[in-house]
């Protein structure tokens, strides 16, 4: 069971006409009163007051008289004990168990259950005591702190003298602190008394007594206290300095707690008691107003179990409250300060049917008895008719003299509405909104919906033929992207009304032709036409509604409208747009501009006389009835100072429409005849989108790679890029990035040169394109007509090597691709070291535009802010949906890119590089493709070769090893060759293959020439001086070491083939680097390595003989 706060608040009030009355002292409903009528019989139990489950319903039997109570049990077996109390500093015993018939004497308390009930009288005197005299006793508390160490010093001096006048004269001295305590006693009651000789104050001691509290407020008012206060002040809990709290005009104070509600409405209640304010509840806090310095003030309370309110300017913490007052208290003392502010601002008691001058409005008025039955039929039949020229009536309200009308253009050109959570805003903007499209067809009229308060307020009106759009704060860049087409907007009616010669849209509609066809959307020529052989004018477009919910929550979020509606209610009047703003409070979210310029103001009810004034010019809707849409109007003469009740669309009763039906049936009248919505902006960019087939229609000034959105001349565009620049494509995984250079390489090679034809011996070179991609687009595979290198990273010599060529200027007027740049460059660094691919591909961006060498790369958003990046001008950013990932790559803050692939922003790029236009990426025609021979391409060395045996005399086989950038046959060597490498590397292998091809030479064939013996090495060095070929092998550390004789001699004047040479001391053997030649995917690889000829080392396959495990000595004539 809970308390009804209605019937706690009238028991305080008869409490007040009652000479006994008893109060809930401790328990479950702590701080509630039971008023005891007089010579009268009255049963205490459980009900609307007192809910304690322990209590029965008939406890207690309770007889009053003039001067006296009796108490008894109501039934058998039902308990009740007597509690001890004080009479001054003495506690006296318990009284025990009730008895059958006792008397109950003022102040002594009873308890019953787990409710403890103290039996007093009605005060003399109702005195609220405020926390504004805390400061007079100051010096009292200080003389009680001084006087006991006075009296301490004067019993010292006693103990310490000798004799007795000295005796004598330290006694006098103690009779100083005993007067000055004595004094500060007196002083003190005489500053606070007692709470006998004071009356009720609210306070018992420097503890609350919440049921005193309540007698206060139980007051009769008539009309505000004249007091004034600067600063509110009053104490949260029990008195002391910690716990006064103040709060100052404007300001909003937060208290964080469990019991938060509870004492704040303590805090309230000492007020209002205290005639300080008036104070109205509302969700999760209050609001107070007061007179300070001759001027109304106001603020706020906002509590909180958890975190702190958003509208919170200061915070702090519950204090410590032992016992604190029940919750149903608090409802009691809530109905009882919402009634004082009813009574001191003119209000009736009653919160539904309002003052007096709501008397006689209906309490609803349904929208379908204003409009009627919406029928499909009947609407076409309406919007058949030629319409009115500049009108656009809703009915706005019902007076108790009838309806009133509002023309947005007649009396406009914008609205503004306020009013509180729960007034009705939302209801009548709906209202209004449904009545303007049911006068005018799609084509006449267009509806854009703007909700940030999560896209749910206009309902089933999003799905009007008039919408053009919805606008929420789940889609900023779809808010950005209309506010910019409606700036178009406002300069292209401009230019259509200053063409025609006419001033407004009105004498535009007056001019028309009835049979003349609907504009299309914007950039058509419909409205800038005249009609053959008619010389009238074509249709006018159509008005523009712009219906904002929330305004202030939305100019927050996006500060550059305020630009933008200043610039349409400045020019509205002439160009037929319209706004209607509905915000809670109007104060500081609409521009004084667009203020000057709304001349239809409706306010329903506001918390802040500021608010309404603010709207009105007059307190008049603060005053109103909680009773959902009651409104007031400005701006329409015939209902000033008028009471309205707004339409209401809510759920259907009975027969009535429903919303949704009304929106169904308008929707299947404009399909009837044809209408479609007109928007003032262009349709969104497409999902997919491809470039042209022809030549003709895809030649541009560069090679077409994206389709634009332009909101700031409506209309869409197509984005060039032009080879002579860098590319840098920006994404995360999954944005399209490898497809958009796809679609650039194919591109360049169907449509680069200006003729349509790529210059022959030009083309593409691909890095690190997915196979997927590549097979999506057989035209990029290796080998396909102009494509000339395809690497990936897992071949980083090859890769480095392109790289090097690049940077050299080798690849002049080709396309050189890389995807994913950083994957890329860490795989250069592992065949040239660390460092090196950054190093390359910085050297690459750098110097590509001087070289002739076109770049085209892409990487992950966070290489937006790499220094090789800084100097890339032209950007794609794709994938940067989130406001992190934005922020990462570096774009304009608010400007974001969609979820689908290939939807990005460009940067430095596009027909204005100043903006950041959203765009999505071309997908490659089916018929591109290159054309005639490519350039030349850097060609993957096999792993295997082999070598086919030869008869004997036969002619031996010229293929002994392939190398080099084409991996081309390498010639046979015409001399001496050292063979070196470590164990295992293929070394004896070689020495046979190249034994093979040299036998015209009659070479002298040494294998592990470090091993051999003092007479073979002198055969060797015999064999050089005689300048006969020597065909030798060794361990790459024996060659690195040796420093004379017969290998020494070798490794200075042979060609050399060094075997793996990424593995020991290779390049300090052979005497150049060896990086370029490594290949750090294969380090051991039999018959890998390089040929040293001349101080130039290059890569090569040494061949495998088909026959293998022939025994051969180690030294061969």
């Amino acid at each position: 069971m809970t308390t009804s706060p209605a019937a706690s608040a009238r028991q305080a009030q008869a409490a007040l006409a009652c000479t006994w009355h008893l109060a809930v002292v401790r328990g479950p409903d702590t701080g509630l009163v039971l008023a005891l009528p007089a010579q009268d019989s009255l049963v205490i139990g459980r009900g609307e007051i007192i809910t304690d489950p322990f209590v029965s319903r008939q406890h207690l039997q309770v007889r009053t008289r003039s001067a006296s109570v009796s108490v008894s049990l109501g039934k058998e077996g039902l308990t009740a004990r007597w509690r001890r109390r004080r009479l001054g500093p003495l506690l006296l015993p318990s009284l025990g168990r009730l008895g059958p018939e006792s008397r109950w004497r003022q102040g002594e308390r009873l308890r019953v259950g787990s409710t403890l009930l103290e039996l007093r009288r009605r005060p003399s005197r109702l005195a609220p005591h405020t926390g504004r005299s805390h400061h007079r006793i100051s010096w009292q508390r200080l003389v009680m702190i001084v006087g006991p160490l006075l009296m301490v010093l004067a019993v010292l001096a006693m103990v310490l003298t000798r004799g007795a006048p000295a005796r004598s004269w330290s006694a006098g001295l103690m009779v100083v602190p005993m007067a000055l305590m004595a004094l500060s006693r007196i002083g003190t009651r005489e500053a606070g008394g007692s709470s006998r000789r004071r009356g009720a104050t609210g306070w018992s001691g420097r503890d609350p007594d919440p049921a005193q509290m309540l007698l206060l407020l139980a007051r009769p008012r008539s009309a505000a206290s004249s007091q004034e206060a600067t600063t509110l002040t009053a104490w949260l809990a029990r008195r002391g300095r910690r716990t006064l709290m103040e709060l100052d005009p404007g300001e909003c104070q937060a208290l964080c707690g469990p019991q938060a509600d509870r004492v704040l409405t303590w805090w309230c209640a000492q007020l209002v008691a205290a005639g300080l304010a008036i104070a109205r509840p509302q969700e999760r806090g209050w609001q107070l107003w007061w007179r300070a310095q001759g001027q109304q003030a106001s603020g706020a309370l906002a509590w909180s179990e958890e975190g702190v309110p958003a509208s919170a300017t200061a915070v702090r913490t519950q204090p410590r409250w032992p016992h604190p007052p029940s919750s149903g208290w608090a409802q009691a003392a809530t109905e009882l300060i919402t009634q004082a502010w009813r009574a001191q601002a003119g209000l009736a008691p009653t919160g539904v049917e309002g003052g007096p001058w709501e008397d006689g409005l209906p309490a609803q008025v349904p929208l379908s008895s204003i409009i009627g039955v919406v029928d499909q039929d009947l609407v076409a039949r309406q919007w058949a008719r030629p319409p009115q020229p500049g009108r656009l009536p809703a009915v706005l309200g019902v007076s108790e003299h009838g309806q009133v009308v509002a023309d947005l253009v007649e009396h406009g050109p914008h609205a503004l509405l306020a009013g509180t959570t729960g007034s009705g805003k939302s209801e009548l903007l709906r209202s209004w909104l449904l009545q303007l499209a049911l006068a005018l067809p799609p084509q006449r009229l267009s509806l854009v919906l703007v909700d940030y308060k999560g896209g749910a307020a206009f309902g089933a009106l999003t799905q009007l033929p008039h919408t053009a759009g919805v606008l929420t704060d789940l889609d900023p860049a779809l808010t950005t992207r209309a506010l910019a087409s409606l700036e178009a907007e406002v300069r292209r009616r401009e230019s259509l009304l200053a063409d025609l010669g006419v001033a407004d849209l009105a004498a535009w509609e007056a001019m028309a032709s009835p049979t003349a066809v609907p504009e299309e959307q914007p950039g058509g020529t419909a409205g800038e036409r005249f009609l053959a052989g008619s010389g009238a004018p074509g249709p006018p477009p159509p008005r523009v509604v712009i219906a904002v919910d929330e305004f202030a929550t939305l100019a927050s979020a996006h500060p550059q409208v305020l630009d933008t509606l200043v610039r349409v209610a400045a020019q509205g009047r002439s160009l037929g747009l319209h706004l209607v703003l509905a915000t809670q409070r109007p104060s500081g979210a609409v521009s004084q501009t667009v203020r000057a310029n709304v001349s239809v103001r409706v306010c329903l009810r506001v918390l802040d006389a500021a608010d309404s004034r603010d709207v009105l010019d007059h307190p008049q809707a603060s005053l109103l009835s909680a009773h959902p849409g009651r409104l007031m109007v400005s701006g329409l003469d015939e209902a000033e100072g008028l009471v309205l009740q707004a339409p209401w669309c809510g759920a259907p009763v009975g027969r009535r429409q429903s919303v949704e039906e009304m929106v169904a049936e308008l929707a299947a009248a404009a399909r009837g005849c044809g209408a479609r919505p007109w928007r003032p902006w262009a349709d969104p960019l497409p999902e997919r989108a491809r470039r042209p087939g022809s030549v003709e229609a895809a030649r541009q000034a560069g090679i077409m790679m994206a389709l634009v959105d332009q909101p700031h001349t409506q209309s869409l565009a197509t984005w060039s890029w032009s080879a002579a620049q860098p590319l840098a494509v920006l994404g995360s995984p999954g944005s399209g990035r490898s497809t958009a250079l796809a679609s650039a390489a194919l591109g360049f090679l169907a449509y680069a040169s200006p003729d349509g034809v790529r210059p022959a011996g030009h083309g593409v070179h691909l890095c690190g394109l997915p196979d997927h991609v590549i097979r999506q687009w057989p035209a990029l595979a290796d080998g396909a007509a102009g494509v000339g290198t395809v690497v990936g990273a897992s071949d980083p010599r090859r890769l480095a090597r392109l790289w090097e060529l690049a940077a050299s200027g080798e690849l002049r007027g080709d396309l050189l691709v890389l995807d994913d740049v950083d994957r890329l460059a860490a795989a250069v660094d592992s065949s040239r070291g660390p460092g090196e691919g950054l190093a390359l591909l910085e050297s690459l961006i750098r110097t590509s535009a001087s070289l002739g060498t076109h770049l085209a790369l892409s990487a992950p958003l966070a290489a937006a802010s790499a220094r090789w990046a800084t100097t890339l001008r032209t950007r794609l950013v794709l994938g940067a949906s989130q406001a992190g990932q934005a922020a990462v790559a570096g774009l304009p803050r608010g400007v974001r890119t969609g979820d689908l692939p290939g939807r990005g922003v460009l940067l430095g790029a596009g027909p204005d590089p100043a903006q950041a236009p959203e765009c999505q990426v071309l997908l490659p025609a089916p018929a591109e493709a290159g054309h005639g021979p490519g350039p030349i391409a850097l060609k993957e060395i096999p792993r295997y070769l082999p070598l086919a045996p030869h008869a004997p005399g036969s002619s031996p086989p010229a293929l002994w090893a392939v190398g080099g950038d084409q991996a081309r046959p390498i010639e046979p060597p015409c001399g001496s060759v050292l063979v070196m490498g470590p164990a295992g590397s293929g070394r004896s292998t070689a020495l046979r293959v190249l034994e093979s091809v040299c036998v015209g030479q009659a070479p002298l064939v040494v294998d592990d020439l470090d091993l051999c013996t003092a007479a073979e090495l002198g055969r060797v060095e015999q064999a050089l001086a005689e300048g006969r070929t020597v065909l030798a092998s060794a361990l790459t550390e024996r060659v690195a070491t040796s420093f004379r004789g017969a290998l020494a001699e070798l490794r200075a004047r042979a060609d050399l083939v060094v075997l793996w040479p990424g593995v020991g001391p290779a390049a300090q053997a052979a005497g150049v680097s060896l990086r370029a030649v490594c290949d750090p995917q294969a380090p051991t690889q039999p018959g890998l390595g390089a040929l040293v000829r001349r101080g130039q080392a290059v890569a090569l396959q040494v061949a495998c003989p088909v026959p293998a495990g022939e025994a051969v000595s180690r030294v061969r004539a």
